[in-house]
């Protein structure tokens, strides 16, 4: 199976499901915000898992992060949305730098920025250097899994979130950091 078959047969319902909830969930208070954000969001997951080279990983990670954290303010935050929003921008980024380091370190050690040349170059480095990429990505990938201690934004962004994003953020997007693991 490749990556977007896993996502299509198990994340697929979910996404579906939290589309159509969007629609009635907006109605009449529905954005621009709203209806450009949540396919980004979607879209970014899916080119996360479709991606073929480092840079094209980390675009799709990125606009992954600010549709969601877009959709997590929402068009007029009040004072706890905005600080859950904030916290969340400054993990996932701090999370991106992480994984930035990381596939530096690996595409260098590999001569390329092919994601399918990574696991062999992986081999060639010294063992701190292999302990390090993985530190990096553990932190940086886990960031985006949830994983304890490094879960600090996902209780304070996703109660403030419409429900449908925090579905969609505690079904579908943290997988995409234990896909990254």
């Amino acid at each position: 199976k490749t990556n977007i078959d896993f996502f299509s047969h198990q994340r697929g319902g979910l996404t579906v499901a939290a589309g159509v909830y969007a629609a009635g969930y907006h109605g009449a208070t529905r954005s621009a915000l709203d209806g450009l954000a949540l396919p980004v969001f979607l879209g970014g997951m899916l080119l996360v898992l479709g991606s073929a080279t480092i840079l094209s990983f980390l675009l799709a990670w990125e606009l992954m992060a600010l549709a969601s954290a877009a959709l997590v303010f929402g068009p007029r935050p009040d004072r706890r949305v905005a600080s859950a929003g904030y916290l969340y921008l400054a993990f996932t980024h701090i999370a991106t730098a992480a994984i930035l380091v990381g596939f530096a370190i690996l595409a260098s050690a590999a001569g390329s920025l092919r994601l399918d040349a990574l696991p062999a170059a992986a081999t060639s480095l010294e063992d701190w250097q292999r302990s390090a990429v993985f530190l990096l990505f553990l932190a940086g990938f886990g960031t985006k899994a949830g994983l304890v201690p490094l879960h600090v934004w996902l209780p304070e962004a996703h109660p403030v979130a419409p429900s449908h994003v925090s579905a969609l953020m505690s079904g579908v997007m943290v997988t995409t950091g234990i896909y990254g693991l």
